[in-house]
Parts: structure tokens; sequence; C-alpha cells
């Protein structure tokens, strides 16, 4: 179990490395997806007034890691680190992924597809560009509460995807089902930064990490 500065100190690594191509590459090779399971969701939903989750990049001894919390928390100067859970990035279970997902969406099937594939391709050029890496993601409340609600499953699989424009997203796939059902994903989600209208204040575990 990690301790709060091992959290922080592991989203500062990350920081650290977002112009240095190398090591990015390093880092993001490790995988392409992270895991939020039913019980980190019961965790946040027991909360009032989240409408976000934040996932943050982070590197835990040299290994390459997701840093997930909701927006209350995040936003609050003491962090609660209960609500604050760390995410194994991993190739996940592509089997399992390809073949039985469901879940409302709001994109299509080949969309999300197209999205992931996009990312595998050409995440080597994206880092040697001028594009500026992403710090964290947001990701509506909503698409977890839909996607928990419509499954028996205990994990949602969290992809990285590029879209058309070249920035870059996350796709909520629920390991149920059937690949062909036109309900099978979700994604609004928005990379950090910038941070939008709540300003890096809401984002507290990157504020404090930098600390």
């Amino acid at each position: 179990m990690e301790t709060n500065q091992q959290i922080l100190d592991a989203i500062n690594a990350w920081t650290g490395i977002i112009t240095n191509p190398d090591q990015l590459l390093a880092n993001l090779n490790q995988g392409y997806s992270f895991v939020i399971n039913r019980s980190q969701f019961n965790t946040w939903n027991g909360i009032s007034g989240v409408n976000t989750i934040h996932a943050y990049p982070a590197i835990l001894d040299n290994v390459m890691t997701f840093v997930v919390v909701d927006n209350v928390t995040d936003a609050n100067s003491k962090i609660n680190f209960d609500n604050v859970f760390t995410c194994d990035y991993t190739y996940g279970k592509t089997d399992a992924i390809l073949a039985n997902i469901q879940g409302p969406s709001n994109i299509s099937i080949e969309d999300a597809l197209e999205r992931v594939f996009r990312w595998l391709m050409n995440k080597t050029g994206w880092v040697n560009t001028a594009n500026p890496m992403f710090q964290g993601f947001t990701i509506p409340f909503s698409d977890l509460t839909n996607l928990f609600g419509s499954t028996a499953g205990d994990d949602l699989y969290v992809l990285i995807g590029m879209k058309d424009d070249g920035t870059t997203d996350l796709i909520l796939w629920s390991d149920t089902v059937s690949f062909l059902d036109p309900r099978s994903v979700a994604d609004v989600s928005c990379s950090i930064p910038p941070f939008g209208s709540e300003g890096e204040g809401a984002f507290q575990l990157l504020v404090q990490s930098a600390q």
C-alpha cells in the first residue's frame, strides 16, 4: 500500500519527464490501459457532489501507473487519501475487451477502436512533436454510473485514445455481454492541461505533487 507521499511523488515523477520523449515512451509503452473497479466506484458514489473523476499518469518505483480520485476530494487542499487509488497500467485483458464489451455509449464501437489504434500507432510521433503532454484526464462520473449500472461486471477498462485532431482522451469499456452491442463504449473525457473554468486549484493532487 502506497503512502500519501509516495502517491504525490509518483505524480510528480510523470511531470518531471513530460518534456523528455524517450522517457515518456519508455513508460507509455508499458501498457495501454488501466482498470477502475466497482469498489472504487462505490467509494466515490458515496460522496456528495461528485461529477467527475480525475486520472493522473504517475510513475511509482519506475513503473507506469494511474492515480484516480473524485473531483470533490481532489478540490480539497486537505486531501482524503482514502478516496485516492492507484491503478496498474498494463496491456489489459485484450481478448475480453475485444470480445465482451457493453455499456451506454456516446461514440460508436468503430470510433472507439479507431481512437485506441490511432494512439497505439501514433504515440511515438506524437510525443516527439510540440503537442503538450497530458498531466491528467477528467472523466464524467455519469459514465461510470451508467456503465456499472448496466452490468454485473466489477471492472471498467480505461484505454488511452487519440481523436482525429490529434488530441488524447480516455475510452471506457465494460467487460460484459457483446462486442456488437451498439451501447459498448463511453467517452467524453478531457485531458489536462488546460484546466478549464475550475482552474488548477481543483486538481490538488497535481498541485501538491509539485510542492
